[in-house]
């Protein structure tokens, strides 16, 4: 079984990524779509960096939950709000298809990213997608 069939069977239908909402009016304005913080820094364009100390290390990559948002780093990212963020506190989740998964160069993990500064990240197949999906 291919990592496609797996979240096809496993009923996964999109993935989830927070950012504030004054990004979403440059990723509409714009038409190069989500960036890796790796992307951002080569261009001129401003954006509100949202994960400020990136402890996964992956700055080539885009963070995203699998099918559910991830309200816990979302309450965090609110309590270590940046001043810009403070002045414009509206957030909003991306739901995205899930055809990323199964991109080359896709990782995933079986909690957060950034736990053990990223050394639980697997590069994507089946086997870490079933483990980065089990459910208690």
């Amino acid at each position: 079984m291919n990592v496609a069939e797996l979240a096809a069977e496993k009923g996964i239908t999109r993935l989830c990524h927070y950012t504030p909402l004054s990004n979403l009016l440059h990723l509409a304005a714009e038409d190069r779509g989500l960036l890796s913080l790796k992307q951002l820094a080569a261009t001129a364009s401003e954006h509100d960096r949202q994960d400020l100390l990136r402890l996964d290390g992956h700055h080539d990559h885009i963070s995203c939950s699998i099918e559910y948002p991830n309200a816990w780093y979302l309450r965090r990212r609110l309590f270590q709000a940046t001043a810009i963020q403070r002045l414009f506190p509206d957030w909003v989740c991306l739901m995205l298809a899930p055809q990323s998964l199964w991109q080359p160069g896709t990782r995933v993990c079986v909690r957060n990213a950034a736990a053990a500064n990223g050394s639980m990240i697997r590069d994507v197949s089946p086997t870490a997608l079933r483990r980065s999906t089990r459910r208690p």
